[in-house]
């Protein structure tokens, strides 16, 4: 509270000196600079795209976002830091890599004058609904350059708004699962490439070859590492198929010939000159592989370990053949030996 004025009258009779005009100065209000209202952000809100702020990634084209941002490093929740501030602090980090994925807005908008909203088609995929005044409606869209759409943990819409003149204008209609819905149909735009990885869940990975009529199962941070004796790799193989991996139970160790389909190019069988065809893969494989230290083909050199790998073709006697994508040959061992598994299943063009 300020200090109290004495009044003018009570002070020209109280005093024994001639009346004087009181001036009194009111306080100057100090004006508020005006800024754009920022949107309020809602709990349930995990992460938003609104086209800006643009900034490229490393992720391969064919990655879906899920698969992408879980290769990122991740972002840990401090010892002292409550949830709210942790999810405030990994709130703009997901946004600006789902921006980065999702790429720039391209809309088109079309105005019912009759009934006074707009219609909007964002890339052509995502369709939603906007009221504004007649009166509004050439300036807002013109003026308008972006929407920002707002997602939930579980990839669904909550809300889309455009900030149009210091106000929000939400819309009233739109497919709430788009962007799951978008994730899968470019999943199944996949199948077609035999270039591409085909993601599902994150421990149902496969590549599909159809150049060979062949699909790959793709290991995870679970079990690329695991070593097994051609006894447990069957084993291993007999529970894909009893778990109905990626949906099919007829997975199987792959033959020496299909684990050699996997080499980035191959130069013929290297058993007997090691060091000669480990320097012709050398001076070729930089051209082809994602981690510049294997030969075998993208995308399955994302995740790929150094090693001996099963193969079902038996040697002359009691051994099986083994391939080697990192020295870029093959061998054979016993079937004592602790070696790694990748799963294959063949399919039919029909």
């Amino acid at each position: 509270m300020g200090i109290p004025l004495p009044n003018a009258n009570e002070y020209a009779k109280t005093s024994n000196q001639p009346q004087q005009q009181m001036i009194i100065v009111k306080p100057q209000v100090q004006q508020q600079q005006i800024q754009s209202p920022k949107q309020p952000v809602k709990k349930n809100i995990a992460f938003i795209w609104n086209g800006e702020n643009l900034s490229p990634i490393n992720a391969p084209a064919h990655w879906t976002f899920k698969r992408y941002f879980k290769s990122l490093p991740k972002i840990k929740k401090g010892e002292f830091e409550t949830t709210e501030e942790y999810n405030s602090r990994l709130f703009p980090v997901v946004s600006r890599e789902l921006n980065s994925y999702l790429g720039s807005q391209n809309f088109k908008m079309t105005y019912n004058a009759d009934k006074q909203f707009f219609d909007i088609w964002i890339n052509k995929t995502l369709s939603c609904r906007i009221e504004v005044p007649s009166n509004l409606a050439p300036d807002f869209k013109n003026e308008v350059k972006n929407f920002t759409i707002s997602f939930s943990q579980n990839y669904e819409i909550v809300e889309i708004t455009a900030e149009f003149r210091g106000k929000f204008y939400k819309s009233s209609k739109f497919d709430e699962d788009w962007f799951n819905e978008y994730e899968e149909k470019k999943e199944q735009k996949e199948l077609s490439d035999p270039k591409k990885i085909i993601t599902f869940e994150e421990s149902q990975n496969v590549w599909i070859d159809t150049d060979h009529n062949l699909i790959w199962e793709v290991k995870t941070d679970q079990n690329r590492n695991l070593k097994y004796n051609l006894v447990e790799a069957n084993n291993y193989i007999n529970d894909l198929n009893i778990k109905k991996f990626n949906g099919f139970n007829d997975w199987r160790l792959p033959t020496l010939n299909e684990l050699l389909t996997l080499f980035v190019k191959q130069y013929g069988l290297c058993n007997d000159h090691i060091d000669n065809w480990s320097k012709t893969f050398e001076s070729n494989k930089l051209a082809n592989c994602d981690n510049k230290k294997t030969f075998i083909k993208q995308p399955l050199s994302l995740e790929v370990v150094d090693g001996w790998y099963w193969s079902s073709t038996k040697n002359n006697n009691s051994d099986y053949f083994l391939v080697n994508f990192s020295k870029g040959c093959h061998a054979t061992g016993e079937g004592s030996l602790k070696r790694f598994v990748r799963g294959v299943r063949s399919f039919t063009v029909k």
